[in-house]
Order: C-alpha cells, then sequence, then structure tokens
C-alpha cells in the first residue's frame, strides 16, 4: 500500500461518503433497483420477458439491469417491486438518540 492512500470507514451509504447531493434518495435507489434486479435474475428472465411483467419497454428496463437506478423515481421502483408480486412496508420511527443522521433502508 502507498504511503499517500488512506482508508476510511463508510457510515453505511457510499453516496454520502462521497459528499453526493441527494445521497439518502441514491441510496434507497440503488437498495430498490438491486432487489428488482435479483428477483429478474432469480426468474432468470430474459429484457423482454422482465419488461413485459414490469408493464414497460426494455428500453426502460435496460439501465435498471445494468446497476444504473438514479433514472428511475422511487414510486417508479415501487411500482415494480408490486408487479413482481413483491409487498411494500415503510416503518417510521425515531432515530436514536444523538444520531449523526436518518437513514433509509430497504431489506428483502
Amino acid at each position: 500500500m502507498s504511503d499517500d492512500m488512506r482508508i476510511y470507514k463508510s457510515c453505511g451509504n457510499v453516496y454520502k461518503d462521497l459528499g453526493l447531493p441527494d445521497a439518502d434518495e441514491l441510496f434507497i435507489k440503488a437498495q430498490l433497483g438491486f432487489e428488482i434486479f435479483s428477483i429478474i435474475e432469480e426468474r432468470k428472465w430474459f429484457l423482454a420477458q422482465a419488461a413485459e411483467m414490469l408493464g414497460t419497454d426494455e428500453a426502460e428496463i435496460a439501465p435498471l439491469m445494468n446497476g444504473k437506478f438514479s433514472g428511475y423515481n422511487v414510486e417508479r421502483l415501487f411500482s415494480f417491486l408490486n408487479r413482481l408480486n413483491i409487498s411494500i412496508d415503510i416503518y417510521l420511527k425515531n432515530a436514536p438518540q444523538g444520531a449523526a443522521y436518518q437513514q433509509l433502508h430497504a431489506a428483502g
């Protein structure tokens, strides 16, 4: 390892670590998009099959299958999950005392 390389502990959100604006939104989109991607891969669907099941066309699904989730809004990703027969539960709770920031998290 070179002398000028530094290692930093992640806060758990790579977008926040990079200092990107809208880091929380990017993080949740990545989590939701990855869930959709994983389901499509697990079901071994081709792009055309996935597009048909999601009620859209291949051009809209292709970026998602290439890991580019930022072009989708959260509502659109929710609609894809619903079409895949995945229910979505949203829970709200108080952040721990002294928490530096709030967290968004999607779990499959």
